[in-house]
Order: structure tokens, then sequence, then C-alpha cells
């Protein structure tokens, strides 16, 4: 096989893929977690049908950055189909109403069928900076994996019911064990305390978190050895882990910050030729070949414009195109 072309609806947690051949026959179509490990293996899959693939997404930012630095640093080759064309082409397709599986497949049959489509590649310096960034992920996510590990250890010597009914890779259940580890600290404390407690700290579904705890609690009455230094740990490892989630998190927001974001230097996503305000300027400075788009409902245009090298600051006119496209 020549060529294949993957489309991936963007969500903030979870993105769709869709991969077709030159035909438009479906090769892949499935779900993917925002995780490194699975979009490894997305891309894995996608290349193992063919060398060259051409990767299409709606979103240049958000919930992209991840799956945006991981396919550049595989060299991969991305466009960009913007959501507006998504929106226009989904009348076009016949079929059931909107869904992301639905829409990945209209991505990835955008970009089989269109040449106009921009390209969003990164220069050498954010490629450097990209694979530092990554490498540091994959440290900390590594971290946090060992320390989780451990802390089921520690618990399931501790407080075994506990164990069974937490997840350890949310935040409701290590703020939890920051505070609570034992059964008779739990019952003490009753429904009410725990929930206040959790909630305090943004814990999202306290009073779940909380009865699963206290249930767990009134099931184990006897004391296990070394109880004091087991809780210790646990609060310890607990505490670890949420700090490398948070570090985590902090180098995601890097990621789409250095990346992702708009910056000062617009770049019209629909600057018409014609002298009508058509729409905000926006920036990235690697998105390359994008035909000027009337989000009014003109038809697109051949005509290409970049704005002058100043702040983008409101709507896009015919002056701003012919200053910006001027030697």
């Amino acid at each position: 096989m020549d060529k294949a072309w993957a489309g991936v609806d963007v969500g903030k947690g979870v993105h769709w893929a869709h991969v077709l051949d030159v035909s438009g026959r479906e090769l892949l179509s499935r779900r993917v977690e925002n995780d490194e490990a699975d979009i490894l293996r997305l891309i894995d899959e996608a290349l193992s049908f063919t060398e060259e693939v051409h990767w299409a997404l709606d979103q240049p930012g958000g919930g992209a950055a991840l799956l945006l630095a991981l396919l550049w640093e595989h060299d991969q080759k991305v466009l960009y189909v913007p959501g507006l064309s998504v929106d226009r082409a989904r009348d076009t397709y016949r079929g059931e109403s909107k869904t992301d599986a639905r829409d990945a497949r209209l991505i990835a049959d955008q970009a089989r069928m269109r040449g106009d489509l921009g390209k969003l590649k990164p220069g050498e310096q954010e490629i450097a900076e990209l694979r530092l960034l990554l490498a540091r992920r994959r440290d900390l996510v590594t971290d946090q994996t060992r320390s989780i590990t451990r802390l089921r250890e520690a618990l399931v010597s501790l407080f075994p019911a506990l164990e069974r009914v937490l997840d350890l890779n949310s935040k409701g259940p290590l703020t939890l064990l920051t505070h609570y580890q034992t059964p008779p600290q739990l019952r003490r404390a009753g429904h009410k305390r725990i929930a206040a407690y959790l909630r305090f700290r943004g814990v999202k579904g306290s009073a779940n978190v909380a009865h699963k705890a206290l249930a767990a609690a009134r099931s184990q009455s006897v004391r296990l050895p070394a109880q004091e230094v087991a809780s210790h740990i646990v609060a310890e490892l607990a505490a670890e882990i949420l700090a490398l989630k948070e570090r985590i998190n902090t180098l995601d927001e890097e990621l789409g910050q250095r990346f992702l974001t708009v910056l000062r230097l617009g770049f019209s996503l629909a600057c018409q030729a014609w002298g009508r305000s058509s729409g905000p300027s926006f920036w990235w400075p690697w998105v390359t070949s994008v035909p000027s788009l009337a989000p009014t409902g003109s038809p697109p245009t051949p005509d290409w414009c970049l704005l002058p090298t100043t702040p983008a600051s409101g709507w896009a006119t015919a002056a701003g195109c012919e200053e910006g496209t001027r030697p």
C-alpha cells in the first residue's frame, strides 16, 4: 500500500482515530486514550499498514498537544482540518448523526481528497525542546507507575479491603490516603467528615469516595501487624504520587502553551481578498499552506495571506492582507 490517511477527532481525555487507504476503505477505527502509551500503539498500528501515513486533526492545540508531540517525534506528516470544514462537510456524508467515530472518518476522508489543507509542522528548535519535555514526562510517568505499585503493596499489607475498592490512579483516593489510612481512623471520622475533607481539597465525587472507604473500614475489624509504620508509608506514597501527577499536568500544560497556543504574530485563517472582515486572526508558527476560508458562508478563495507581524488584535481585513503580503 502506498499511502494511508488517519483522521483523529480530538477530545480532552479521549480521541477517536480512523484510518483509510487510497480507495477510502477503512483500515482501522478505534477509541484512543489521551495517554502516551495508547497514542504510541495507535501510531504503530497505522504504520503497520504502510510506511507513509498522513495524519489529520481537527484541533491544532488543546487536547491534541500530546498527540501532536508524539507524531512530530516520529517524523509524521500532520494536516489540519478546521472544525468549520468538518461542520460543512458533515452534511454531505450519509449516515448517523454526529459521533466521534463518524467525525474521525470524515476528517480522514477530507485529508485523502483535498490537497489544500494546512500542514502542522514545528521547527528544529521546537522539536529539540519537545523531545526534552517528552523525555522528562516519560521519567515522571515511570516514577508514578512505580510509586503506585509500591502503594498497592503497602496498602494490601495494611488495609486490603480499601485497596480493592479504590482506584489508586485517581486524585480522590490518593487525597484520602494522605490523611486516612486505617479502618479505625475512617470509622471515627464518619462519612460527613471524610466527604468534607475531600471536597475542601477539590475532589470530585467526594461523597462516593467517602462511602467506599467507610464500607471497607466496616468490613475489617482486625488490626494487622506494623500498622503504624505501614500507615506512614501509605500516606507518604500517596502524597508523592499526587505531587508527580501535578508535575505531569504542569508539563502537559507547558507542551500545550509552548507548541499549541495562539501567538502574537498574526496568521489569518479567514482573510478575504475582496476587503470584507472575515474572522479573527490566529497564528500557529507551524501552520503552512492554509487557504482563506469565509466563515460567513462564502466559498473558499485561492487567496492566501499573512497579516502584519504585529499583535493580532481583532478582525482580519483586506488592508491587513495587502500589507502582510507585500515583499
